[in-house]
């Protein structure tokens, strides 16, 4: 029989643990300049 695994709750946006994620203090800004921020595959805990 399997054990089931907990697993946080992650923010689909950052994929941080919603209790880390900032991504609603994130102000939106009108620019014509487009910003692309990467996350390095462990910087996501």
């Amino acid at each position: 029989m399997s054990v089931p695994v907990f697993r946080r709750p992650r923010c689909q946006r950052c994929n941080l643990p919603q209790h880390l994620c900032l991504c609603a203090e994130i102000p939106q800004v009108a620019t014509r300049t487009r910003i692309v921020l990467l996350q390095h595959i462990v910087e996501t805990w």
